[in-house]
């Protein structure tokens, strides 16, 4: 490894990443090679005892610091598949495949954060490949999957005043009306106390685009809330959340329309009590869907065209 002047964590990896056990203790061993020569620092931290310093293990002592290092965790899973989607813009990203989620690895907290999960679960193999801004890969059962780099954790809420701070400029309601009694967030939300509301906004969503939707809401009957993309009604179509408690409780569901859509909102006939922090995002995924291509298990990208191999061709 090549030791850099001022302090910083450097990376090593392991061909074949080694399995730890709960409860057992490991030792990190830090020391100049036998054919090594100079010196090297380790950065340590005050807030603990657990290091040993001295020549050799018998002649070691205990220290008042702790080293300080990283450990990297992958799931106890066979890897499916990876690539590096290499960006325009250079703030580049890396994908994984274990079980059935595909993962971004987040270069931030050294993890791995969902993409998106309920993939094929006969899927032993991906393929990858990148171009347009987007990176492509197929699995021989799913429909070919798109993203574009920007995960739904960063993604810009389409919603306007979701909180409903700003009064409720954004807000088609029918029956329901801000309330500053109760709130999630901020200082207001939605109160519903009639039997049949709906509050919407018109947003497009595109066809075979996923969209993350989600609220916070709390009931004082235990009613039933729907989202839907109906224009007057908010309507039922995308998801029914049955039983809301009489607490905050956080909701959420994905969804990708058949075809482009002018709406989205929240209704029901049943509910009483209050809606809060409505949020809906672009996740960036999409599918390549046609009733005439085949399910393909590789592709790739050449001279602006997507090309691929069928499943069952290999």
């Amino acid at each position: 490894l090549d030791m850099p002047d001022a302090p910083e964590f450097t990376t090593a990896r392991f061909v074949n990443a080694v399995e730890l056990d709960a409860g057992t203790q490991y030792w990190l061993v830090v020391y100049v090679q036998d054919d090594g020569t100079g010196e090297a620092t380790v950065s340590t931290t005050t807030d603990g005892t657990a290091a040993w310093s001295g020549v050799g293990i018998i002649s070691s002592s205990v220290t008042q610091y702790s080293l300080r290092y990283r450990v990297y965790v992958a799931p106890e899973q066979k890897e499916l598949g990876s690539y590096r989607f290499n960006r325009e813009d250079g703030d580049n990203r890396t994908l994984v495949a274990y079980g059935t989620t595909m993962y971004m690895v987040d270069e931030g907290i050294k993890k791995l954060k969902p993409l998106i999960s309920g993939l094929s679960t006969s899927a032993s193999y991906y393929d990858f490949t990148n171009g347009d801004g987007k990176v492509f890969w197929v699995n021989g059962y799913d429909d070919i999957t798109a993203w574009n780099g920007t995960h739904e954790d960063d993604a810009t809420n389409l919603i306007t005043n979701s909180s409903f701070d700003t009064d409720t400029i954004g807000w088609s309601l029918t029956s329901i009306a801000r309330s500053t009694a109760e709130s999630h967030s901020g200082t207001a939300s939605l109160y519903a106390s009639a039997s049949s509301w709906s509050a919407r906004q018109p947003k497009t969503l595109t066809k075979n685009k996923r969209y993350k939707i989600s609220f916070w809401a709390k009931s004082t009957n235990n009613g039933n809330i729907g989202i839907g993309t109906n224009a007057t009604t908010g309507g039922t179509d995308v998801k029914v959340f049955n039983g809301v408690p009489n607490t905050w409780t956080y909701y959420e569901t994905y969804y990708t329309p058949a075809s482009d859509k002018a709406s989205i909102g929240l209704s029901s006939t049943t509910f009483t009590g209050y809606v809060d922090d409505v949020r809906v995002v672009d996740t960036g995924v999409e599918y390549i869907i046609h009733p005439n291509l085949n399910k393909l298990w590789l592709i790739s990208f050449h001279k602006d065209r997507l090309f691929g191999v069928p499943t069952g061709d290999q």
